[in-house]
């Protein structure tokens, strides 16, 4: 008589608890995604605390938050934490600002530029900044930026009257921007300027939104005649990974340099 193939114990109870698992990963599986887009905001909340006491415990919980968007933002600049700072305007009359940076071939452009500055460039960036602890994107960010910068950036801007209204260090800011445009113009440089719009969203720009960024981005493009103007959504879940990503790489160069 013939008998069946044994069939192995391990093997059965093995293959039975995997279609169980795939079983509940079908069931759960919309669950599970509606959880994440809830609970992303959390788990930044949560590092921001963290980081918020490890690092700067004296500083408001909306002041640390526009330094933590800052860091993540210029992430691959490399810039260090007195540059960071350097470009943060943030504060009474800031045109809805509150942060700016130029860069001339890839280096900061700092207060004491003329020094090391050459007559020609290939490329001029500006980064502008706006963060918010909001959970969503709001139109009203776009509307005062396109109020405001591009009268900041404007080559013959009244001086007088728009220090009636923006703080001093904005002004000294944007000063040096048109300081690099207006002495390395014979260079005909690429310019290039990013608006980087972070926030606790845990989803992307509603289309409203996006519609007065890309206005914004239309309007930034007339710098020049050679500007490319782009716009950025930070959201929850991209500042939580770009956290964990520079969180690697420090972890990576201590462990390289640890004999």
């Amino acid at each position: 008589m013939t008998t069946a193939p044994r069939r192995e114990e391990g093997s059965s109870r093995t293959q039975g608890v995997f279609v169980s698992f795939v079983r509940l990963r079908i069931c759960t599986r919309g669950t599970e995604w509606r959880l994440s887009r809830t609970t992303i905001r959390g788990l930044l909340d949560r590092i921001l605390d963290d980081q918020h006491r490890l690092l700067a415990p004296h500083k408001g919980r909306d002041d640390f938050f526009t330094f933590f968007a800052a860091d993540k933002a210029l992430q691959e600049r490399d810039l260090d934490t007195e540059e960071i700072l350097d470009g943060i305007v943030d504060g009474a009359h800031d045109c809805g600002i509150d942060g700016i940076w130029s860069f001339v071939d890839d280096r900061y452009v700092t207060a004491d530029a003329h020094r090391y500055l050459t007559s020609r460039a290939g490329t001029i960036e500006l980064v502008v900044l706006q963060a918010k602890t909001s959970a969503g994107y709001q139109e009203t960010v776009f509307e005062k930026l396109h109020f405001h910068l591009p009268t900041l950036l404007d080559m013959s801007r009244d001086e007088d009257a728009l220090g009636s209204h923006t703080n001093a260090k904005l002004l000294e800011r944007t000063r040096r921007v048109l300081h690099v445009l207006e002495n390395l113009a014979a260079s005909f440089p690429r310019v290039r300027v990013t608006v980087i719009y972070a926030s606790k969203a845990a989803e992307g720009p509603h289309p409203n939104v996006k519609a007065k960024g890309d206005r914004l981005k239309r309007e930034l493009s007339k710098i020049t005649s050679d500007t490319e103007a782009t716009i950025e959504y930070l959201s929850a879940a991209e500042l939580r990974e770009r956290t964990a990503r520079g969180a690697k790489a420090v972890a990576e160069l201590v462990f390289s340099e640890t004999p």
